[in-house]
């Protein structure tokens, strides 16, 4: 009790050398814990960017990629209504549909690998793109005596050569993209929506300006126009199997109102949630796809980042309709980590071609700032501890060698009273432990109010899957990259351990370079010569 009593009169006699070595430590040990908070924040994201595969026990992805790439092209369009028998005020819509980037998957090869025993679960899934047209006839029509021929080749060669040397036209198309890439990344306010919206009417304006004069007047007094502008969207539909309601894109848990399928539903689809919203569509309301009315029985919340479509049915019934009778994408998990590679080599054998995802390679293949905190976690965390915890021992050995040097008869006449080398290495260190002590806890609040900074700053880090970029189309990680806030926060775990290792620190540094101050005869540190 005596040498602690002593130590802490020591530190409060000497406060400008106590506060810089307590400074030397606060300033190291907070810079640590705001970078190992930052750091962990990233790797947290990036977990929860990777947590849909792991959460639904998926092990691997199977695809079959094509040779085109998924573009969307939402916006406007003029449709030729030759051809299209309407009424005036008619409403129409028309779906096509693509199988995206994905291609048909053999069905026996499917088969054949979800009857393995190495496979626990198999979910074979049908993903296509629906590029959906719907508009309205005009109100009056008067079908002329002639019909207005369509348009040549030369003809739509001439209307596209005058829209791209527009200078009008190109700079608002230039304007629509970037608009579009910020309405995309969800930064765009309701003014830019707006404009985005006034931009592609007003291109569309200055294409049909081009168009031969046939297709603005007829002879009769009214008439039905060739081409009508319409609405042009997509969307992608998924067929899930629904023998198996707990595995696969769609499970019965993600169905946030309403119910799953059933057995009984032959004409029945789930919409996600917020696609519905946008549609302004409930549980029980009447979903038109393919000029066919289906019942909507559910909405659901798949997780994030597992699937893009926005609308799913059966997969018997999404192949009727679509008249396809393969799959194009196969999520499965194995009975054990071991099967995996087995599994994975039987896939490409049974389906040559084929591009195979194991949910952990997804870790390895992000990429953004995500990829880059794993990066940073493993080959420059260790580095950046190394730099500034040799720098702050350095500091903080030169502070107690000339306390020592200044303390040097005092030392001297305590060896001379009987106080041992150890004994004065002990009090210290002990001292250099309580100077550290402070220096922790001015660390701490620092680190604690940094992260409370970031954390309000909302600090964004993008990732994106490089596997799923070229061959998970359907998973929703495809092409753009998905945003998510930083989190970071002190673990007070990390805290403790810190401050444990500082402290043992402090106490070996002051212990030893007193050991090695004080092999000089005590005489000698009473005199002039111990200098």
């Amino acid at each position: 009790m005596f040498q602690v009593h002593y130590a802490l009169k020591e530190v409060l006699r000497r406060p400008a050398r106590s506060a810089f070595v307590a400074s030397i430590v606060a300033i190291a040990l907070a810079v640590l814990l705001v970078s190992g908070s930052i750091i962990n924040a990233m790797l947290d994201a990036r977990t929860r960017a990777l947590a849909p595969l792991t959460r639904a026990k998926i092990d691997l992805v199977i695809t079959s990629s094509g040779s085109t790439n998924y573009v969307n092209t939402n916006g406007d369009v003029l449709i030729d209504l030759g051809g299209r028998n309407l009424s005036p005020g008619q409403p129409f819509m028309e779906d096509t549909l693509g199988l995206n980037a994905l291609k048909a998957m053999d069905s026996n090869s499917v088969r054949k690998l979800a009857g393995n025993s190495d496979v626990a679960e198999l979910a074979p899934t049908l993903l296509l793109t629906v590029s959906r047209i719907e508009g309205k006839a005009p109100d009056k029509i008067v079908i002329p005596e002639k019909s207005v021929d369509p348009l040549t080749k030369q003809e739509r060669a001439d209307i596209d050569s005058k829209v791209s040397s527009n200078q009008q036209y190109i700079e608002l198309e230039k304007e629509l993209f970037q608009l579009r890439d910020l309405i995309l990344q969800d930064k765009a306010t309701p003014e830019e929506k707006k404009r985005y919206q006034s931009i592609g009417q007003q291109l569309t304006d200055i294409e049909f300006s081009y168009y031969p004069e046939r297709f603005k007047k007829f002879e009769a007094e009214e008439v039905k126009p060739a081409a009508v502008r319409a609405k042009q969207s997509e969307f992608e539909v998924a067929g899930v199997d629904i023998n198996n309601s707990g595995f696969g894109l769609l499970r019965a848990s993600d169905v946030a109102t309403g119910h799953y399928f059933s057995a009984s539903d032959t004409s029945a689809v789930i919409l996600r949630e917020d696609f519905a919203k946008s549609k302004g569509l409930t549980v029980g309301s009447s979903f038109k796809f393919k000029g066919l009315d289906y019942s909507i029985v559910g909405l659901a919340k798949p997780a994030a980042g597992l699937s893009s479509a926005q609308v799913y049915m059966p997969l018997s019934q999404l192949q009727q309709v679509a008249k396809i009778k393969a799959v194009n994408m196969v999520v499965l998990r194995v009975e054990g980590a071991r099967e995996v590679d087995k599994v994975k080599k039987l896939a490409l054998r049974l389906l040559p071609g084929s591009n195979v995802l194991e949910t952990d390679q997804a870790s390895a293949q992000l990429t953004g700032s995500m990829g880059r905190a794993e990066e940073l976690a493993k080959k420059y965390t260790s580095l950046i501890i190394l730099i500034i915890a040799l720098a702050a021992t350095v500091m903080v050995g030169i502070t107690v060698v000339a306390a020592l040097s200044g303390r040097r008869r005092e030392l001297g006449a305590l060896r001379a009273v009987g106080w041992s080398r150890f004994r004065l290495a002990g009090q210290i260190a002990l001292e250099l432990m309580i100077q550290a002590l402070v220096g922790i806890i001015f660390a701490t609040s620092l680190a604690g109010a940094a992260s409370l900074i970031l954390r309000s700053l909302r600090i964004k880090a993008d990732f994106a899957v490089s596997a799923f970029d070229k061959n998970l189309t359907g998973l929703g990680l495809n092409g753009s990259k998905a945003i998510l806030y930083l989190i970071p926060h002190l673990d007070s775990l990390t805290v403790v351990r810190e401050a444990m290792v500082v402290m043992v620190l402090a106490f070996f540094l002051g212990y030893i370079a007193t050991l090695l101050y004080l092999r000089q005869p005590s005489i000698n540190m009473l005199t002039h010569e111990g200098e």
